[in-house]
This record gives C-alpha cells, structure tokens and sequence, in this order.
C-alpha cells in the first residue's frame, strides 16, 4: 500500500528508490517506515505538513498509535540528522550534474512561545523586523535551473548559554556537545557545514552569499584559507583599495622606539568605498550583460568587474593599515533605469574569470530564497510543533530529504525536455546479411524465454549511497 493514495503511484515509486539507502542510517526497520511515511506526507497535499495531519490523511481518519509512533521517530536521538542530509545530497549528485554553486543564507521560523528549541528575539528577514522566532543556518546546492537546500542548523542565541537558561537548555534537549562548544555566530555554523561537507568528499564549488555573511571580511578570509571560491554580497559603503596600490612600512624616526608595524599607502592613496569607486569608473568599464534566459525573457543588465583589496583595519587618523588583504574581484550592478550602482559582490575567481561568469554566480545567489519559500509553502519547513533540538533537527532533515527528492525530479524532466529537442540521429545502416554482426543480431532477437517468463524493459537504478551514511 502507498504511504499517501493521493500522489501519483509513479512518483511514490521513484521516492522509494531514492530515499531507501538514505534512511539505511536510521536505527531499525520501524523508524525507516516511519520517516518514509512522513517524507511522502510532507509531499503531499494539505496545508498543515505536521504529525497529526500528516498521519490522519494517510489512514483517512484518526491513528493515535501511529501518530505516537511517528513523534518518537522525530524526538528520539538515536539517529543523526546531519548525516541523513548529507546522504541526501550525495545520492542527488551521483544522479545529476550541472550544479554550478553552493549557496549560503539563514530563514527564520516565526514562534508565538517562548519553550521551543533557540527561540529568541530575532531579525525575521520574512517579515523584516526583530521578532519571536528560530533562525535556521542554511546551505543549498544550486544550477541555473534547478537548487534545493542540502545542510541545516539551527542558531541558538546566546541568551541560550548560561547557568540561568540551564533549565530552558534541559527541557529542549540541547545536546551536551553543542552546550560544550558554546554560542556559535552564524559564520561559524557555516564554517562548520562547509567542513562537514569537505569530510564527506563533496564536490569542490564556489560558495554564494549575501552581505549579511560576505559583507565580514573574516568569514571570506576563512573560505579563502580553507581554498573555497566564492561570490560574495557586499555593502555599497565598505571601504576597498585600488589593486595597484602599493603599501610599504615607514621608515622609523630617530629615537622613536621600535621599527613600525603598520603599513602605509605609497603616494599617500587613500580607500574609496564601493559606491564611491564605482561611479568613477569610465564608461568603457561598464558592460551589458545576458546572464540568462528566463521565462521573461533575456535577463539583461549592465555591470563592471574590477579588481580590488578589502580596506578592514585602515586608520583613518593616522593612514596606515594593519594587513594588506589579497586582491579580488569587485563586482558592480548598476541598472540602466538606476541613477546609481545597486549592488556589489567581491570574489576570489580566478583573474582570468570572465565576467559573463562573475554575474552569472552573483545572480545565481536568489535560489536560495526561492528553496526556502518552497520549503516552507510546500514541504512545511516551519510547521514543526515539537520544542526539542532533536525533533526539530529530525524534522529539518525530512523536508530537506523531500526537497532534495523534487530537485531530481526537475533535473529528470528537464534532462528528458533537452534529449527531446535535439535532432534525431540518422538511422544506422543494416548489417550485411549474414555477417557475424546480423547473426548474433538475428539469433538474440528470436532466443526464446522460458514459458511464462515475463521480460520487463530495463529501468536505471540509482546507485547506493554506503549505509554509514
């Protein structure tokens, strides 16, 4: 029997073929069954993608038992959600290709009380203020056509930390670990699943960001010192060096101490910001760029590509700088129909990286937003009713697995939508009768099968994911 009558066999089909090696990392039989269950409920319709719904429109009507059953599946802590994610994404990739980037952001999961797991007042980018919610770190895998989300974790703030928050820590279920460890920013989450994903042997793909992480010169230091390639969103207002600049130390004055540590500008050349450098830039610097194809129409726009370094840690009062940064790639957007430039990315590419290449990275970032509006619209990212780090981590990495499962889906269709529009290859000649070539031909297509014998057509199979997974 199908886990929900209401999907079509087909898809249930392919769901089981993906998800069944994923789930080989949960303890036993049962909560293999059960997850299926909920990931298959989580496709399905409804607006509310929680436990009671969920299990009443699969028995059509009410199953106490399996409810009960299906919480404990969530709550318990005897299987890992992290490496239930990372085994998603590891079978999407070994069944697709053409992904171009991963992409980096947080969602905020709006909260009426004050006893769920994290639960804070925080910026809520959904609604635009500070308000009651839990904030989800996020990483999604993305192409120009298809992304999902494939890594999550929660943020605990650190009003969570402390002896006074021991109890409200107790009664959520925060693991002894991450107490341990203590308050993590939101970049150091993300460093954390960028490392996770280099133990389990990801593929090597530039990382897309906004400037609430790529605006912290530290954050793309560290991708830059664990070799990652990103894009990364920057303020108009942040302060950059021309590449050409040149820093050298001051001589030491006589009787002045020690030799300097500091750095100064040759030419006394001082950092502009973004804005500032970009509109005095020349008209020749300024590009109009396709970066897509989209259902309306050419994406089209006019951007300029210059190198730069990061001014962090200049004194003004004194015109030295602490550390020299590396050089990068400063990206400028400025519509046509926009008196001044919009929006500015830095980036580690390559010098020889084009820029049809840079903006098409940089514009690529919105998937993310559009895998956490689908996430929670349709798979019930943020309908979670448990408080416990467990059940809310468990019920993540469900709805990631579903998602993850649609992705295929589009890269199936899509594949099928481009194998269809190419032409079709000339029909290769027949062989020469009675060549060794139309023999083997001729006595394969007559061997008989064994009387009853049914000989289905052959259907690809995904490879297996290893079970430690």
């Amino acid at each position: 029997m199908y886990p929900d009558a209401s999907l079509d066999a087909g898809l249930l089909d392919r769901l089981e073929a993906f998800i069944r090696p994923v789930l080989l990392g949960l303890p036993n039989r049962v909560r293999r069954a059960l997850a299926h269950l909920y990931v298959a409920g989580l496709l399905g319709p409804g607006e509310r993608k929680s436990v009671e719904p969920i299990v009443r429109r699969q028995q059509g009507g009410e199953a106490l038992a399996r409810e009960r059953r299906m919480r404990e599946m969530l709550a318990d802590n005897d299987w890992n959600a992290q490496s239930l994610m990372v085994a998603g994404a590891e079978r999407l990739l070994r069944a697709t290709d053409g992904w171009a980037a991963y992409t980096l952001d947080d969602t905020a999961l709006l909260k009426r009380g004050w006893h769920s797991v994290g639960v804070g007042k925080q910026y809520a980018g959904c609604v635009g203020h500070v308000t009651n919610c839990q904030c989800i770190v996020t990483m999604g895998l993305a192409s120009d056509a298809i992304s999902t989300l494939i890594l999550t974790r929660l943020f605990l703030p650190q009003t969570w930390f402390g002896s006074k928050s021991a109890k409200r820590r107790e009664e959520a279920h925060v693991p002894e670990a991450v107490i341990r460890r203590g308050y993590q920013t939101k970049h150091e989450i993300v460093l954390g699943l960028i490392e996770q994903l280099r133990l389990e042997g990801m593929p090597k793909l530039p990382f897309l960001c906004d400037s609430g992480y790529g605006g912290s010169t530290e954050f793309r230091q560290a991708l830059a010192a664990r070799e990652e390639e990103y894009m990364a969103g920057v303020t108009l207002d942040m302060s950059v060096w021309d590449a050409d600049v040149t820093f050298v130390l001051p001589k030491r004055k006589p009787g002045a101490g020690r030799n300097p540590l500091r750095r100064v500008a040759v030419d006394a050349r001082k950092p502009k910001s973004v804005l500032a450098m970009a509109k005095g830039l020349p008209s020749t610097a300024w590009t109009e760029v396709t970066w897509r194809e989209g259902s309306r129409g050419p994406q089209r726009s006019r951007f300029a590509a210059v190198r730069v370094r990061a001014a962090r840690g200049y004194d003004k009062e004194t015109g030295t700088v602490k550390e020299v940064h590396h050089e990068e790639w400063l990206l400028v957007h400025w519509p046509n129909d926009e008196p001044e430039p919009t929006k500015a990315w830095l980036s580690n590419l390559p010098k020889d990286a084009g820029l049809l290449r840079l903006v098409q990275l940089a514009r690529l970032r919105w998937r993310i937003e559009r895998d956490h509006q689908e996430s929670k619209e349709l798979l019930g990212l943020d309908h979670y009713e448990g408080r416990s780090w467990h059940g809310l981590h468990h019920h993540l990495a469900l709805v990631l697995l579903a998602q993850q499962f649609l992705a295929l889906e589009r890269w199936t269709e899509q594949r099928k939508a481009q194998l269809a529009a190419l032409p079709a290859e000339p029909a290769a000649p027949p062989p020469e009768a009675f060549s060794p070539s139309f023999v083997a031909a001729l006595l394969l297509r007559h061997r008989r099968a064994p009387a009853g014998a049914h000989r289905p057509a052959p259907v690809p199979v995904l490879p297996d994911v290893p079970a430690s997974h």
